[in-house]
Order: structure tokens, then sequence, then C-alpha cells
């Protein structure tokens, strides 16, 4: 409701205001008015100052109306608010012409709260005026010889009526060589290139003045060149020259032969060469020879990896004014060059092995500056030559055959003479010194895998038992041999091995006793700590006299041969407590004096006719129970004397 009251009370106002004119209208004060620029005003400018009054005090607000002249609101002139008041500007960058537009007419429309108040403000335009040139005269004259970069030709005066910015160029004729002029705001021509070697008769240059609107004038001024310079000629070059690779350092390969008209000129050359020709061939100043660098090799592998092998330079020939330049092309060519080892000497180191082990881990370092060629290798190493493989396309050495020093004919050191040669029969050398390595490849043998020796229960302590002989296939340390005994199998240790392997008793055996066949190891280290052993078998027989030494032969009898004293003695043992073991079961049970043990012993042999049961237990049933003949009363046994045997019989009762 409150928004209703308000838009209400809004338009009853503005109704009577209307309808009986209660407010009061803009004035524009100073206007109509006129004014005038000139066309070639190009920035904004104001123009004028707008007095316009509203006695209400509403906001005023001016613009062009339908009357201005069509187009120029908005592209040549516009109207800005200024604090308190209106004023009318230029338009920067507007286009002003005199001949096609020299009037324009302004319609100023200002409003206050609907009413407004409408003049006209004129701009006339003043017609730009053509700068004049005052002072261009027919020609000057520069004399080549004296002239200097940023000497002052001429200095050209011009004015503008209008005192309008005036802006000057110039062209010159003929076009090449390129002008050597240029002309400042000033006015001033001054040279802006060396024309000491210039042999044209000069140049028109023509003169352009011009205003902010482009507007000029031409005039042309004809410059003279005085004392010409006649340049020098070359003669020779121009063509391209084969250097072959390796060219000796500061040889000459071409004498620039140049020509000079003015005999009282003293030439002087330069080169500059495309990439790195420069680094290859110089030429000297004074004479023009060119020659190989005193410095830099010709390397034609070097130079290829750059890029190119072929240089073009530029020979340059002056007689202190003027110049002339000439070309001249080097071609590298390749040659062929030796190959080389990285090193004078190498040494290898290698165990000794089988045919076909290769010995070196890696190859030579050999560089060749023709990466194209091939490389073989091949070797001198004297008499070990037949010894060693070499490989031809590696240089890696390799045995011939399996190479063993022990053998005593391949030795353990070895000096070579390594030999690469390219594809083009160049070749270089170097030393191989060879060291092959003895290994421990051989293990003690012993003669026999085992022995058998005899001894004598009463022999002492330090009787010699036996001698063992080995042999081991390695030569120095690795042949060396020690040897020891392995009697873990014993009681005691009673035997000794000294260092040439004769076995000795160490303690006395006589506790072992006759009949008795102690077996322990004889074993035999090398020097690297390969070990191999032998069974070693003592037979100590009985002896109850002295022996003595016989030395009539005679065959062996069963006896003599200790192992047989000792099975047969061990079966004798056996046989013994096998008829113990009998004799007391049969005792056990009834005693040896009772009839029940001779008939339990003897009634087998008593009835021969009769079938006998299929076991012993049957047979006990069969005697004891069905036929038992009248019980003997006989004392109670003692029951310390029961024993396994009594016992079965009675359960089997």
């Amino acid at each position: 409701m409150g928004i209703l009251f308000i838009i209400f009370n809004i338009v009853i106002h503005s109704y009577w205001r209307y309808a009986f004119n209660l407010a009061a209208a803009p004035v524009i004060n100073n206007l109509p008015n006129a004014t005038t620029i000139l066309e070639d005003t190009s920035t904004a400018v104001r123009l004028y100052i707008l007095d316009v009054t509203d006695a209400d005090g509403d906001a005023i607000t001016c613009s062009f109306g339908a009357g201005t002249t069509p187009g120029t609101g908005q592209t040549r002139f516009s109207l800005r608010y200024e604090s308190t008041t209106w004023a009318i500007y230029t338009v920067a960058g507007g286009v002003y012409d005199y001949n096609s537009q020299p009037t324009y007419s302004l319609e100023i429309d200002c409003e206050a709260n609907g009413d407004k108040d409408t003049s006209t403000y004129a701009v006339q335009l003043a017609e730009n005026q053509v700068p004049v040139i005052q002072n261009v005269p027919d020609s000057v004259n520069v004399s080549t010889l004296t002239a200097a970069i940023g000497d002052n030709v001429f200095t050209v005066i011009a004015d503008d009526t209008e005192n309008d910015q005036i802006t000057f160029s110039i062209s010159c004729s003929p076009a090449t060589p390129t002008c050597p002029f240029e002309i400042f705001d000033s006015g001033a021509i001054q040279l802006n290139a060396d024309i000491s070697n210039f042999n044209i008769p000069g140049y028109d240059v023509t003169v352009s003045v011009s205003d902010s609107r482009g507007s000029g004038i031409d005039e042309i001024l004809t410059i003279l060149f005085t004392d010409i310079n006649s340049p020098p000629q070359i003669q020779n070059l121009g063509s391209t020259i084969n250097v072959p690779e390796n060219t000796v350092l500061g040889s000459t390969i071409v004498t620039t032969l140049c020509t000079d008209s003015d005999a009282t000129d003293t030439l002087i050359y330069l080169m500059s060469c495309t990439s790195s020709g420069s680094t290859y061939f110089q030429i000297n100043s004074a004479s023009g020879v060119i020659s190989a660098s005193p410095t830099s090799l010709i390397n034609y592998e070097h130079i290829l990896s750059g890029g190119s092998t072929s240089f073009t330079c530029t020979v340059t020939c002056n007689d202190g004014r003027a110049s002339v330049t000439a070309t001249v092309g080097f071609d590298v060519t390749n040659v062929n060059e030796a190959p080389a080892f990285s090193q004078n000497a190498y040494s290898i180191s290698a165990d000794e092995g089988a045919a076909g082990t290769v010995i070196q881990t890696t190859g030579y370092e050999v560089t060749d500056e023709d990466a194209s060629d091939t490389k073989a290798f091949t070797m001198d190493c004297g008499t070990a030559t037949g010894f060693f493989s070499i490989d031809t396309s590696t240089g890696l050495l390799s045995y011939a055959s399996d190479y063993d020093i022990d053998d005593g004919v391949r030795p353990s050191n070895a000096s070579c003479v390594v030999t690469v040669t390219d594809s083009g029969g160049l070749s270089d050398t170097a030393t191989l010194s060879i060291t092959i390595n003895n290994l421990n490849d051989n293990a003690p043998a012993f003669s026999y895998s085992s022995y058998v020796w005899f001894v004598s229960e009463v022999d002492p302590v330090g009787t010699t038992v036996g001698t063992v002989n080995v042999t081991d296939g390695d030569i120095g340390t690795y042949g060396d041999l020690a040897y020891s005994l392995d009697q873990s199998s014993l009681t005691t240790e009673y035997f000794e091995i000294d260092t040439s392997g004769v076995v000795k008793i160490k303690n006395s055996i006589s506790a072992l006793g006759p009949g008795v066949v102690p077996t322990f190891y004889v074993i035999a280290t090398d020097g690297g700590g390969n070990a191999t052993r032998a069974t070693a078998t003592v037979i100590i027989a009985a002896t109850t006299t002295p022996t003595t030494t016989s030395t009539t032969d005679r065959y062996k009898t069963f006896f003599d041969d200790g192992r047989n004293i000792a099975w047969f003695t061990a079966c004798c043992i056996v046989l013994v407590v096998t008829a113990i073991v009998i004799g007391i079961m049969c005792f056990s049970y009834t005693g040896k004096s009772s009839p029940d043990f001779r008939f339990r012993c003897c009634r087998l042999w008593e009835e021969p006719a009769r079938e006998l049961p299929r076991n012993w237990g049957e047979d006990h049933r069969y005697d004891y129970k069905r036929r038992r003949p009248p019980r003997v009363t006989r004392p109670r046994r003692d029951p310390a004397r029961f024993d396994f045997w009594s016992e079965s019989y009675r359960q089997m009762d």
C-alpha cells in the first residue's frame, strides 16, 4: 500500500506540473556563435564553452540536434560536460578537408526536466598552405678522398606560413650503389656510408618537404663525386681447390693475384670463410698468399664430423679506398691414416685353462681416423706363439690348446707384440705381457687306495709301520705335500706319520693285543688345500720269539695273513658261544642229573621210529601230557635258579 501511495503522488505531481506549466525551461545564453579552425587539425581541441542556465536548477543535458551537418556530431565534434557546464570539442583523429567541407553547422540542444533550448554553433575551416624550399642549388661537390661518414653535404632551408611541422625526405638515383646520404629534420643532408671506393660520378638527390597534412614540394639536388679512385681487380680466384688432409702446417695453397691501376695504392688482403674454414686456411694480408693454418692440422674425419668438408672463402683486395672480392673453394680430401693403440703396452693375467678359453676380458682401444677402415689383429709371442690364439677382429687372446703350467712346457709368463693393421695396409704395434696363474688343479694321488701293514704286538714306539707313496701333478707351492692321520676310529693315536710319508708307532700297541686289526686313514694335503685320503690297515701279530729278518722269499700260508687270523678267531668264538648257550638251555630246566633231563635230551634217540611232531612245543606236549612217566619227587628248586627257559617250560605244561 505504501508503494502505491508513492506512485500516486508522483503521477499527481507530474500532472499538475505539466498541466499548468509550472516548470521553467533551460536557456543557452551565448549562442549562436562561430569559430575558425585549420583544416589540418587532428587533435581534440576545445572550441567553445556553453553558457546554459535553468531557473529551477534542474540538471542540464546537451547534445547535437538534428540540424547538425550530417556525421559531424560523431566523427569530427563532440560535447563534453565540464564541471558545471558543457563545451564543444574537435574529435582527435578527425579529418577536416577544406575542399570537400569548408563549413560545419552544429545544432545544440540543451534539455532540463523535459524542457529544452536549441541554438546553433558554426565551425569554419582555414585552408592549409604548402611549405616552400628556399635554397636548393643545382649541384654540390663531394670528394671521395676526404669525405667521411657523418660529414654534412648540404642543408635544405624550408618554411611554412602556417608554422606547420615540416618533414624532410630524400631519394637517390641511381638506386645502386645504395644511396650514401640521409636528411634530418633540420634539413641537413649527411653522408651515412663510406664513399671512398665509389667509382660512379654522383647522385641526383630528390629532396621532399611536406607539412603535417602531407602537402609539400620536391626539389632535385645533384651531388657530384670528385677524386674517384680506381678499384683493384682479382685475376685468379673463383675456382675450387682440393686440399688433402694432413697438409703440412703453414704450407702455401694458392697466391691471390690482385691488380690496381693506381700505382701508388697499397693493397691489403682479407679473407673470410664459411663454417670453420678460417680455422684451417689463412691469408697473408700483405702478399695475398693463402696457406694452411700453422696451428690447426687439416683432419678430414674431424672436419666431416662438423657437417661438411668443403669451404667457401671470400678474399677481399683493398687499396685503402676501394676493395674487390672474389671467392675460392677448398675441398678437403681424405687420406688413409694408420690405426693407433691408445697405449704402448698392455698386460693381462689369466688362470691356466682349457683350449679355447678367452683370457682377455676387454679388447684393445684402437683409434683410426678412417672410420670406414676394417682392422685386423696379429701377434708374435716368440717361442710361446703357438700356445695362444688371437681373434683377428677383436684382438682377444685365447688358449690354442689346454694350458697347464705343470707340464713344464708352457711358460707362466710370455711377452708378445700385438699388431693392428687397417684395410689400407697401415699398422701400429703394442707390447703385451701375459701372466698365467698356476692353479691348484691336481689333488694328491696315493700309489694305492689302501695299505696293509704288519707289526708285532711287542714292537716299540717309533717302529716304522709302513710308507705311503703320494704324487701331485702341480708344481711349486701347490705341489708341496703334508701328511696327517685320521685315527678317529681308534681310542688312542697309536700311529704317526712324518713329512716323508713314513708311518710309525706313536704309542704302545701292546694294549691292542694280537689279532686286532686297527684301521685308520692316511691323509695327504697339497699346498693349495686339496686333500686325498687312503685306508691303512695294521695287522698286529702275536710274537713269542724275536723275529729275524730272512732274505729267503716263500709263499704266504693261510695264517700268514693277519686278516685270515682275525676272521678265523671270530668264527671260533661264535661256535664256542653257541655251544654254551645250548648247554645252558638244557641245564636250566631240569638240571643235568635229573631223569627229566636225560629223558628230554635223549628221548629223540631212543625212539627213532616215531614220527616227530611239527615243532619243539608239540613234542614237549606229547611226551609230558600223554605218555608222561611217573613223576619223580625231587626237592623244590631254589627260586634263584629259575630262569627264562624253565619258566617257558612251566607255561607250556
